[in-house]
């Protein structure tokens, strides 16, 4: 769900600093143009989403807490879901999965990504 949702509002938005500059002030679009911190973001998400089934409630609170919002993976790597969908297979093709929800979105984009940047379902 934040994947998608975090994720798609982060790209917008990386999409209009042409038009309304962040003078670096996003630091989630520096780390989306660098794929280093793209490829160590996909681990955190990958390890937010093995703690589902493996954590106790309180502690998967805070992984989501740490790694997805405060380290930013859930916005950083959910963007370059959607520029990866929307670059690949158009910007319907991304829009249509807004209605088709979270996981059809990762679905899509790991049908795209290399086995070491693929989301972990």
């Amino acid at each position: 769900w934040w994947l998608q949702n975090e994720g798609m509002a982060t790209y917008a938005s990386y999409n209009l600093t042409d038009i309304y500059p962040a003078h670096d002030a996003a630091p989630d679009y520096t780390m989306l143009e660098n794929p280093a911190d793209i490829r160590r973001l996909t681990g955190n998400v990958n390890e937010v989403l093995a703690a589902v089934s493996t954590q106790p409630r309180d502690a998967l609170r805070e992984t989501l807490w740490t790694k997805g919002v405060r380290e930013r993976a859930f916005y950083v790597v959910g963007a370059h879901m959607a520029r990866t969908i929307d670059r690949e297979r158009g910007r319907e093709t991304l829009i249509a999965l807004i209605h088709e929800g979270p996981r059809s979105y990762a679905e899509a984009y790991n049908t795209l990504a290399p086995r070491d940047m693929k989301v972990n379902l």
